[in-house]
């Protein structure tokens, strides 16, 4: 296999991961720019999309020989956005995998926005897994929305990648997260 030279690979990919930057100070709705100010660098914005709150309410764990498993029905969720309304769950589920070096949890869920239109949710967290569930560190959240692509207020989501910051507490448990739309 042919190697390509790294000015190449800059001018395919942009600054990539060596050269962007994301800092703790980005703030939501700020642009995440590449080193350059070029028309072909990478350009990425946040914008705030609530605060999404998942209350588990039934879960099984199993410390198996290779991983730590965990299986969690969602019994709710608060979340309210401009765009959504006052979303409501109609099923969900959730799965955390913990091996010697790493976690995740996976989440999938039914929801309906608050004019009755109903739509899919999937996401991943990832973190430091011990110190959060001590309530210490947060996860952060990858995912997509799947709605109606026929919706004309609502399909934009399809072609989006949501984000989120989340924090566990435990009376009642809920896991909490500072969600943001990340646009290209």
């Amino acid at each position: 296999m042919d190697r390509l030279p790294r000015r190449r690979l800059l001018q395919m990919f942009g600054a990539g991961i060596g050269g962007a930057f994301v800092t703790n100070s980005v703030a939501m709705g700020r642009q995440i720019a590449g080193a350059g100010e070029d028309e072909n660098a990478m350009k990425m914005k946040l914008r705030p999309f609530g605060t999404l709150d998942v209350f588990p309410d039934f879960s099984v764990r199993h410390d198996g020989p290779i991983a730590t498993r965990l299986a969690a029905r969602l019994g709710r969720v608060k979340w309210h956005t401009d765009e959504l309304g006052d979303v409501s769950l109609s099923v969900g589920m959730g799965s955390y995998l913990q091996g010697p070096h790493a976690a995740h949890v996976t989440v999938r869920m039914a929801l309906q926005a608050g004019d009755g239109t109903p739509f899919y949710f999937q996401y991943i967290s990832v973190g430091e897994m011990e110190a959060h569930l001590r309530g210490e560190a947060p996860v952060m959240l990858s995912g997509q929305i799947e709605i109606d692509p026929g919706h004309k207020r609502l399909a934009w989501l399809n072609q989006v990648q949501l984000v989120g910051r989340g924090m566990l507490t435990m009376d009642p448990v809920c896991q909490s997260y500072e969600m943001a739309v990340l646009e290209g």
